[in-house]
């Protein structure tokens, strides 16, 4: 089995991406896992994380525009198919989108491998004070047309789970990512869980 987690960013900022990843490896016998994250400067493009996780991050042809603000929704949009191919060549058996910016390119992948996608948004982020206005817009019709194609949403607190009943009539589930207390109590376990992420 095999499942890929989908995040926007390189993947050096996922704890809750790697949280999840180490529990479902731990708990599930031959599973493999990948998180298909962007490349960026300095990181390799093939990274073992665990013993069964690995980083792939590739290098989107239009990286080059990201310094010039105007391309950089055209840079987004063309960042969607390029994802949706590397999701299909990885062939997983579960897709986990992590953002309303990998929902897109997790759904197409889906269809054309006939897999489940789980969508799993941290936070209300067509609402973040960092995106721009067009953004927004877009990442708003993103969440309306490919939204309801999801086999499954997770949030991570109620009141993120009471504004998605809301708006689209359904309540996700809830999955809320408490610090592991043994970790925070022991300073050497905690340095061996950073080396490992």
């Amino acid at each position: 089995m095999k499942i890929v987690h989908v995040v926007t960013g390189s993947g050096t900022n996922a704890s809750r991406v790697y949280k999840q990843s180490f529990t479902m490896v731990n708990r599930i016998q031959n599973l493999d896992v990948v998180v298909l994250a962007a490349w960026s400067d300095g990181l390799p493009v093939c990274e073992q994380v665990f013993d069964s996780i690995v980083i792939f991050r590739w290098k989107s042809k239009l990286e080059k525009l990201r310094r010039f603000t105007f391309f950089n929704f055209f840079r987004k949009i063309f960042w969607i198919f390029e994802c949706k191919k590397a999701l299909v060549a990885c062939s997983p058996t579960l897709i986990l989108a992590h953002s309303v910016g990998t929902l897109p390119s997790s759904i197409l992948a889906a269809r054309v491998l006939n897999v489940p996608v789980i969508y799993d948004c941290h936070e209300l982020e067509r609402f973040t004070a960092n995106q721009s206005v067009l953004w927004r817009q877009i990442s708003s019709i993103f969440e309306k047309t490919f939204l309801p194609k999801a086999s499954a949403v997770i949030v991570v607190n109620d009141s993120i789970a009471e504004w998605y009943e809301n708006e689209y009539g359904f309540r996700p589930y809830v999955l809320k990512a408490y610090p592991d207390a043994r970790w925070q109590s022991v300073d050497s376990d905690c340095r061996a869980v950073n080396r490992r992420i």
